[in-house]
């Protein structure tokens, strides 16, 4: 009985100090930056990092376009000398056809990705994007793929360039096996730069790729500042602990 109550005690400290308890759930789709946030440490999450491109050796007002892949550690010259700061974050374009597209081996494309200075169609921030249906006639989207088992919640902003149209986006996320876990559309038409559109999703479930189609091959579009939010490591621990304690009740008598 002691361990039964031990288990309970832990149970309601967890949900008195405002830890989520994992359960089977669909994920939850945010375009409100603010509620996502509230929503991410409401549910016991931290950040754990931002990609914003800020290190890309671009000119004000520049354009300049590189091959895929774009991660940690991988030079992509002239503008990611060193790759992305972040860690555990690939981001590539996918030439398979359609929405939810099953991953793209890297693009041998030289101008596959493109990065945006300050300034550039209007951008008031360096971004990172896609154009090779206006410049190959290839209908590409975006992957952006999670190397370590721990995202729970991703944010980011999507742009739009003024000229080149301004449709929607429609948005997968996958879970680590690469199975389909939801989908949720921003219905066009959408402000251009410097206006950003702001995309959350948080999920029970570790977030293995998310994967952005433009239905419009002929419209550009960039990505920025993309959030990556994993467990705290006190919700964490204490998760565990309940597992843990959980388990030690199935495998000892109750004493009674």
């Amino acid at each position: 009985m002691a361990t039964s109550k031990a288990v309970w005690c832990a149970l309601g400290a967890g949900l008195a100090a405002g830890v989520a308890i994992p359960a089977l759930a669909q994920p939850v789709f945010f375009s409100d930056h603010q509620a996502f946030t509230n929503h991410m440490l409401l549910n016991a999450k931290v950040l754990k990092g931002v990609e914003d491109f800020e290190n890309a050796d671009i000119s004000q007002g520049g354009k300049v376009p590189f091959p895929d892949m774009l991660t940690n550690g991988v030079s992509r010259p002239p503008v990611f000398n060193d790759g992305i700061h972040s860690t555990n974050l690939i981001m590539q374009t996918n030439r398979n056809p359609g929405p939810f597209a099953a991953q793209d081996v890297p693009s041998s494309d030289p101008q596959a990705l493109f990065a945006l200075g300050v300034g550039a169609f209007g951008s008031n921030s360096k971004k990172v994007g896609e154009d090779l249906g206006i410049l190959a006639g290839v209908h590409c989207s975006i992957d952006l793929i999670f190397t370590t088992g721990d995202k729970t919640g991703v944010g980011f902003e999507l742009s739009r360039f003024a000229g080149f149209g301004n449709a929607g986006w429609i948005i997968g996320v996958f879970d680590t096996s690469n199975a389909l876990m939801g989908s949720f559309v921003i219905n066009g038409p959408v402000p251009t730069n410097p206006a950003k559109n702001f995309f959350g999703v948080y999920s029970t479930t570790p977030i293995g790729r998310i994967n952005i189609f433009d239905p419009d091959p002929l419209s550009p579009d960039a990505l920025d500042d993309i959030e990556m939010w994993v467990p705290s490591p006190g919700a964490a621990a204490m998760l565990l602990a309940m597992v843990g304690l959980g388990a030690a009740s199935r495998r000892r008598p109750l004493g009674f």
